[in-house]
């Protein structure tokens, strides 16, 4: 049942064994290779071979309820993440996205629409940083069984399907979905509206948005403070300004030091000051940049790139 690399905390969970039990088995396992196991994760993994035959001899119902239990309590713990622990929780979340399709299958074999939804909203921000589109499909599927049952699709779900579908490029399909958010928790809200805005260069609206998740304050979370850096430079009058300074100027605006954050800033400034009159600096800024921001903040860099062209 358990797809990728997992760890023991992942096969306690599942097997509902003691956790000496478990490692002494998954030991025993990985001696005669049919487990096996990487030492710098600490993971281990099932041979896709072995998998598919234990799966074909047949699956006990509790042990699937416990996995689809254990895998979506895990990624919404990893979107509950403070800020100090963004990065590692956001690859906890790649990683556990082959299980994360399994337990999404059954929940849409099943119809089980709020199953997805809990899905939807606990891997929303992955699926926005990383630009997991597959994330729109699940979406349709449990609007559809939202329609078919007269029920209302959770203001989250439809702030999520925006923000997806403007990354997209597909704005008319995400203006709609902004237009069903009402209700939705300020933070995730106001980010979505803002990167509508800032891709269909509304920037009138994107600077309201910028200065609403601005007031927030400390209550924004880390990412949405460093977006909204990203879009105030672009939307900024400082054109001309030294490297260092915008640099600088951009983390204190926000009251940010983390390594996203710092890396957002050097893009921008890359790209906005330095990439016509001196094409040389701005690769080696843009290169630092790579080396120094983990797969969170290389995914905002992307968009911010995106953009900047």
């Amino acid at each position: 049942v358990l797809v990728g690399p997992f760890d023991v905390e992942a096969a306690v969970a599942v097997s509902a064994s003691e956790e000496p039990d478990v490692v002494a088995d998954l030991v025993a396992l990985a001696d005669q290779s049919l487990v096996a196991f990487d030492p710098e994760s600490g993971t281990y993994s099932l041979l896709e071979s072995i998998r598919l035959f234990a799966e074909g001899s047949g699956i006990a119902d509790q042990t699937l309820r416990r996995h689809t239990e254990f895998v979506v309590a895990s990624v919404e713990a990893a979107a509950r993440a403070p800020a100090e622990r963004q990065q590692r929780d956001f690859e906890t979340t790649a990683r556990l996205l082959p299980s994360v399709r399994v337990v999404m299958s059954r929940a849409l074999d099943a119809g089980d629409s709020g199953l997805i939804h809990r899905i939807v909203a606990a891997v929303a921000r992955y699926g926005e940083q990383a630009f997991a589109f597959e994330v729109i499909d699940w979406i349709d599927a449990a609007t559809a069984l939202d329609q078919a049952n007269g029920v209302p699709t959770p203001p989250a779900t439809a702030v999520c399907a925006a923000t997806l579908l403007t990354h997209r490029g597909q704005f008319d399909d995400a203006a709609r979905w902004l237009d069903r958010a009402a209700g939705a928790e300020p933070d995730t809200l106001d980010l979505a509206q803002l990167w509508h805005a800032y891709f269909t260069g509304d920037l009138d609206a994107a600077d309201s948005r910028v200065q609403a998740i601005r007031e927030r304050g400390p209550s924004a979370t880390s990412y949405e403070r460093t977006v909204s850096a990203v879009a105030a430079h672009f939307l900024d009058k400082g054109a001309g300004r030294d490297f260092n300074e915008v640099d600088v100027a951009l983390i204190d605006a926000v009251g940010l030091h983390d390594g996203a954050s710092s890396a957002a800033a050097r893009l921008c400034s890359a790209i906005r000051l330095d990439w016509d009159r001196d094409a040389e600096r701005a690769v080696a800024a843009l290169t630092e940049v790579m080396a120094d921001a983990g797969r969170m903040g290389l995914a905002l860099l992307g968009s911010g790139a995106s953009t900047a062209r």
